[in-house]
């Protein structure tokens, strides 16, 4: 990324953070409804449509306007944004826009899709814990393919991290995350299980770890990156205020200024991070810039959960670590 991009990203930052203004900067787009995975805590299996919502043309459409609008970065997700047949040539106008691109993947396909990684910008593989954990949570075989996937991005000079959802199932496993993270020399990402992923808020409270146990598993975070742990995605800040999950901890929130979620369909939101964010999707419509300015957070939504967002909140509100964490990412 040029300086000079940089220097345009931190200025509409700073004015959403100052002065309150609207600037839609970053597109989380779950671009997919479908999965070839099924793992414990994610509701999306229970899906029962799962036709794709959004030919080729019509999400070209749709990354027209989102350059068009300012938009600097869509972080592809699912489903499994790889099962998509078209998903290269959606890379490919992205990459025709100037637009920075992440994915989060499973890992499954991955290895024989290594040609289509190398249009991304950074890869996020989801690990949930060693492999008899991992595999428990997501499916047989799966931790193999998200290895042998690390080494390939590695080996293709392919920016790869891993992403972990703390749930019962792995809370008790994240040194071992921790450990595999540093092995391989990539970064790691935690995210607590919340009712957006089970889509359920009481299959949620079955999914979710005793607060007892991930206060440790946090804590355990926390000290790490004490201890100078540059593989953890996080700041110290960030993983403080996760910690106190699930309990409510004030925060403002920047996701109606500068962040937006896209769903399979087309349809947008601020957040999908709160149970029974479905009701709150509105459609693209054909001027997105009008759209989104009419985007708000409801008042339903007092904290933040969404351990991506955390950062960006907090720096948001004058932490000086979430900014540098914010500043290393870019």
């Amino acid at each position: 990324m040029k300086l000079s991009e940089k220097i345009s990203i931190f200025n509409k930052i700073a004015q959403a953070v100052l002065f309150k203004k609207k600037y839609p900067l970053i597109a989380a787009w779950n671009i997919t409804y479908r999965c070839n995975c099924a793992c414990k805590y994610c509701g999306i299996k229970r899906d029962k449509d799962k036709r794709e919502k959004l030919n080729t043309g019509e999400v070209f459409a749709i990354i027209n306007q989102l350059s068009q609008a300012g938009v600097k970065f869509i972080n592809f997700g699912g489903g499994e944004p790889l099962i998509r047949d078209d998903f290269e040539e959606i890379l490919d106008y992205c990459n025709q826009k100037k637009i920075y691109v992440g994915v989060i993947s499973n890992g499954i396909l991955a290895g024989k899709k290594i040609k289509v990684l190398e249009k991304v910008n950074k890869v996020q593989l989801s690990l949930d814990g060693p492999r008899e954990i991992n595999d428990f949570v997501r499916g047989k075989g799966v931790y193999d393919k998200v290895i042998e996937t690390i080494n390939l991005c590695k080996r293709n000079n392919i920016r790869v991290g891993l992403i972990t959802v703390i749930s019962k199932y792995n809370v008790a496993d994240i040194a071992a995350i921790v450990d595999i993270s540093k092995q391989y020399g990539v970064e790691m990402h935690v995210q607590p299980a919340t009712s957006n992923l089970s889509g359920d808020s009481k299959k949620d409270v079955l999914e979710s770890p005793l607060e007892e146990d991930y206060k440790n598993a946090l804590q355990y975070l926390i000290d790490e990156k004490r201890k100078g742990n540059h593989l953890i995605n996080h700041s110290i800040s960030g993983l403080k205020h996760m910690y106190d999950w699930p309990k409510a901890r004030k925060i403002n929130c920047f996701a109606s200024l500068l962040f937006f979620n896209i769903e399979p369909d087309g349809r947008i939101f601020v957040c999908n991070m709160f149970p029974e964010y479905q009701k709150y999707l509105i459609p693209l419509g054909d001027n997105f810039k009008e759209t989104f300015y009419k985007l708000k957070l409801p008042h339903c939504c007092s904290c933040c959960w969404n351990s991506s967002m955390v950062e960006f909140n907090l720096m948001g509100n004058l932490r000086v670590p979430s900014f540098l964490e914010i500043a290393k990412k870019l």
